[in-house]
Parts: C-alpha cells; structure tokens; sequence
C-alpha cells in the first residue's frame, strides 16, 4: 500500500464516523447554523436532529446539545453513540470509547455503536482491540453502507504495520 495514502487516514475515518450514526445511516450534509438556533429547538427530538446536523460542522455545538439530551436520559444507546462521534471528531478519542462502550453496555445490539468503537480504536493506534471489536459482526448482512465502509476501513488498516501508521493528531 503506497504510504501517501495514509495522508488521507484521518479524513477516511472521521467521514465514516460521522457517517454512521444511530440510524445506520449515511449522515446528510451539515448545516452551518448559529449557537442561538440550538436554544430554540425544542424538545429532545430537536436537539439531536439539530446535533446530527451540526456533527460535521460544529462538533463541540453536537457534543453540547448531545449531553443536554442525556442528563435526561443518560443510558440512551441512539444518543451516547452520538457523542461519541463528536467527541471523537474533536479528538478525544478516549472519552468517545467510553461513550460506545456505554451505549454497547446498554444495547449490545447497537451496530453503529460497535463500528464507531473499533474507528475509533484504529485512530488511536489500537488495531488488535479494533478488529476484535468487530468480531461479533462477522457475518451480519443487515449493515448498513455507512457500518461497512466503517468495518472495511478497520479491516484495511488491520493489515498495515502499526509503525506504518500515521501517530494520531494531537488535541487541540
């Protein structure tokens, strides 16, 4: 595998996770809005369609609005896989494992949750946990095109030397 295709690693990665979100289903683009607009959705519905939007955009925005949904129903599977994949597009890649990790605890059917948690192993170096990670969807047809390019992306990188891999981005 040539070397400068590893340049394009971090972006690969972080458009599946924001592509795979608690419905499976390939995101559609974000809208810039303003901070106000948040305060005017109304209802828990709103918030996370608004977060959803904002995902790609304003993932520290995402993150905000996703927490306000959970200090009200702090074990929703749909929801914590959603901050996880804020969290892991800001770069905080060990709080967004402990957000799949708790939506797995909660659901471990929640594929999404599953695909995002092994991404997001792999952007930390963590290959072995990544693809282990995956294994109990070995075999699953019902995946949605955002879950496979997830599961491709980490089966890919699974063959690469660790050495090979870029060192993951420092947080800002």
């Amino acid at each position: 595998m040539p070397a400068r295709w590893f340049r394009w690693l971090p972006s690969i990665i972080c458009l599946a996770l924001a592509g795979c979100g608690a419905s499976g289903t390939v995101s559609t683009p974000a809208l810039n809005l303003p901070d106000a607009t948040a305060d005017m959705v109304a209802g828990t519905k709103g918030q996370l369609d608004l977060g959803r939007l904002l995902l790609q955009s304003d993932p520290a925005q995402a993150e905000r609005l996703f927490r306000a949904v959970l200090s009200n129903s702090p074990n929703d599977p749909a929801t914590l896989n959603d901050l996880g994949i804020a969290l892991d597009l800001l770069g905080r890649h060990t709080d967004a494992q402990a957000a799949y990790r708790h939506a797995l605890q909660t659901d471990p059917g929640q594929r999404a949750a599953r695909v995002n948690l092994a991404l997001s192993l792999a952007l930390t170096r963590e290959l072995s946990a990544a693809v282990q990670t995956l294994q109990p969807l070995e075999g699953e047809t019902a995946a949605s095109p955002a879950e496979r390019a997830g599961m491709q992306a980490v089966s890919a990188l699974a063959k690469v030397p660790v050495a090979e891999l870029p060192k993951p981005a420092a947080v800002p």
